[in-house]
């Protein structure tokens, strides 16, 4: 057994408490929320005693729309709601009977999200975050883990070409006969006029 009932309210700043138990008891309550133009508006669905106790908060909704289930319902019932603007919301509410052995009392809640109210709940990187300070300073090619590689490989490719220059000999100088010492391009080595033979330790050259 269920019954459907609509109820518009007027919301603004103030609270406003509806009775949606409607004496229907031992059931449970789908209720559906929904304000003009998407206004953003606050909520929460509690039982007597929770209300006169006011020891409760606020659900806020930013695209105007929530649907959800109070369930359990073994006294009177009540929907709390404020808006920041003023606007018009419509309340539609379904009761339905407990069957045997229901669960204890228990109220869930979903609220629609439009493209617009998903894009809301993105998260942003936080100031002072790593990610934060990546985005706001993106490397210069220059600070590139590769760019460093490479410069580190030029370089020594540069030093090795160097250090292999030193050691070749000089350019226009070419080895001597005497004391394996360089004699300067484009002049002849003086040699020796004298042409010396060696002589026997047995017979001189002079006969004696």
């Amino acid at each position: 057994m269920s019954s459907n009932s609509t109820t518009t309210l007027r919301l603004d700043t103030n609270r406003q408490v509806l009775d949606i138990s409607n004496n229907i008891f031992d059931c449970k309550i789908l209720f559906v929320i929904e304000t003009e133009n998407e206004t953003p508006f606050e909520f929460n669905v509690v039982d007597e005693e929770t209300l006169k106790k006011n020891e409760f908060s606020l659900n806020r909704v930013e695209n105007g729309y929530a649907t959800g289930t109070a369930r359990n319902i073994q006294q009177p019932t009540f929907l709390v709601i404020t808006s920041p603007r003023s606007c018009t919301a419509t309340v539609t509410l379904q009761h339905i009977k407990n069957p045997a052995g229901a669960s204890a009392p228990n109220t869930t809640t979903t609220t629609r999200r439009t493209p617009a109210a998903a894009a809301a709940f993105r998260l942003e990187p936080q100031i002072g975050s790593a990610a934060a300070v990546a985005a706001a300073n993106p490397k210069k090619f220059y600070q590139q883990t590769w760019f460093k590689a490479l410069l580190a490989i030029v370089i020594v490719l540069a030093l090795y070409y160097l250090y292999k220059r030193m050691k070749a000999p000089a350019a226009g100088t070419v080895a001597g006969p005497i004391n394996g010492a360089a004699a300067p391009a484009g002049k002849k080595l003086k040699t020796s006029s004298l042409s010396i033979d060696p002589t026997s330790n047995d017979e001189s050259s002079f006969g004696f």
